[in-house]
């Protein structure tokens, strides 16, 4: 007897060798079984709903698997078992992240892929999550993946060898912005709790090391926080806190202070925050649709720039270009709109079938990529 899958089995297949078996069911994940040893050689987390058949290749180096969806998927029995060959999200996606060349997503189907936007291939499914993401962070160089996962953990990967580097649990604290230091060896969180405790930690901004395995708590902030989002800078040396008062706080993180006074920035709760890369300024936006840009210089107390963006009670968040230029507003009402910082004018909006849970702009800014309700991954081309 094999045991391993916690429902019924639908679809079995043994290798042209008789060596191996493969099965899937209602539990949504393809097993690999050694058949001489009776144990569960690899398991595959992919489908987001019931596998309805699964089948070996001739040669043995490959298994496709389908569901009750009508998604098909092709995964390697040699040196990535923990990779689809071909294969989109199969249920809704819930972040993406831009790296050059590169995109990476993730969804509620517990998997992370990463995008080649050189050839327009998908070349890595990484399956072997365990969890819906949530949260993600590329590297610029597109090989190294952090996520964090609804089993509350952050999972760092190497994308060129497809496995674990580390994971780290956050234990009562979800991970709302993940980023990827430029020496591809740490991470960096913003971790918040629920409390109504004047005394507790309602959020952090920890480093995590992906080599050793060290974490170090850099700014923690007590009490019943009005935090409503959060924005590092490309450098992650200023963190940009929007409130739900309307305030905008903004610290030097590696000096562990305050850059100035916090700012009466909005009257109404602030939606999402952005740095442009050139740490000159901070655009936020509120509730009700009102965009500001603002300095960094703390003398600088009104804004430099006020853009009206359409988007009013429905803004999911911001992202600024590489070049500083455009920002990106999305809400929703599954409309995205890129404006000119500098002028305030409108460079394109769109309409999507589906909503946008995501959005990012390319690493080339040429474009706009979204990761959306359906599972979908767009990329929008820009003037």
């Amino acid at each position: 007897m094999l045991s391993g899958h916690s429902g019924p089995v639908s679809g079995i297949s043994i290798s042209a060798d008789g060596k191996l078996l493969a099965s899937g069911g209602a539990d949504t994940i393809v097993k690999v079984w050694d058949l001489n040893n009776r144990t569960e050689l690899q398991s595959f987390r992919g489908h987001g709903e019931w596998v309805t058949d699964v089948a070996i290749s001739q040669t043995g180096v490959a298994l496709v698997s389908a569901d009750a969806a009508g998604k098909v998927h092709v995964w390697s029995l040699e040196s990535n078992p923990t990779d689809s060959i071909a294969s989109g999200h199969t249920r809704g996606a819930t972040a993406i992240a831009a790296g050059v060349n590169a995109l990476a997503s993730g969804g509620y189907d517990r998997t992370a892929i990463v995008w080649d936007l050189a050839n327009g291939r998908e070349p890595r499914v990484l399956s072997n999550v365990n969890a819906s993401v949530r949260t993600l962070a590329l590297s610029p160089d597109a090989t190294r993946l952090a996520m964090w996962t609804e089993d509350r953990r952050i999972r760092c990967f190497d994308v060129i060898i497809g496995r674990d580097l580390r994971v780290f649990d956050t234990n009562e604290f979800r991970v709302n912005v993940l980023a990827i230091y430029p020496d591809n060896k740490r991470v960096l969180a913003w971790q918040l709790r629920e409390t109504t405790n004047d005394e507790d930690v309602s959020y952090t901004i920890t480093r995590f090391d992906m080599d050793t395995g060290a974490t170090a708590e850099l700014i923690a902030q007590k009490g019943r926080g009005q935090a409503e989002c959060l924005a590092f800078s490309t450098d992650l040396s200023i963190a940009a806190i929007g409130s739900a008062d309307g305030k905008l706080h903004l610290w030097k993180i590696d000096e562990k202070k305050k850059l100035g006074d916090d700012r009466n920035a909005h009257t109404a709760k602030i939606a999402d925050v952005a740095v442009t890369p050139d740490n000159k300024f901070v655009v936020s936006m509120d509730v009700a649709g009102e965009a500001k840009v603002w300095s960094m210089d703390s003398t600088v107390v009104e804004p430099v720039k006020r853009i009206t963006t359409g988007t009013a009670g429905t803004l999911q968040g911001l992202s600024i270009a590489p070049d500083g230029r455009r920002v990106l507003a999305f809400g929703s009402n599954r409309e995205l709109a890129v404006f000119e910082i500098v002028s305030g004018q409108q460079v394109r909006r769109w309409t999507l079938p589906q909503k946008p849970n995501a959005a990012t702009f390319t690493a080339d800014g040429r474009q706009v990529a979204t990761a959306n309700d359906d599972g979908t991954v767009y990329l929008l081309d820009l003037p």
